[in-house]
């Protein structure tokens, strides 16, 4: 039976490599070098932003897990912003830095 599937598979010629078509996968080197320089001036909340940066400019197209990858794979990481009380006294601050 299982020899009978793979003689099938075999004549279908599906073991060869055959075009599958889709989009393309990755950015060319410059294309990476131009997203990276833009990442260091630009700091994104969400990698959805990214992601519709990068089919805007380049034309590909990322799920989020794989920009997530992306990202990790060139050095970035997420930091979880510090909350900063939004109210300051000025006053309060100045005395607090002088000795």
């Amino acid at each position: 039976m299982f020899s009978e599937y793979l003689r099938e598979y075999d004549s279908e010629n599906k073991t060869g490599s055959s075009p599958r078509g889709g989009s393309k996968s990755k950015p060319s080197q410059d294309q990476t070098e131009s997203l990276l320089k833009h990442l260091q001036e630009k700091t994104y909340l969400k990698v959805k932003g990214i992601i519709a940066y990068v089919h805007e400019q380049y034309g590909i197209k990322y799920s989020r897990s794989g920009m997530t990858d992306w990202l990790i794979q060139h050095g970035f990481v997420y930091k979880r912003p510090k909350k900063i009380p939004g109210k300051l006294d000025p006053e309060k601050q100045r005395i607090f830095i002088e000795p």
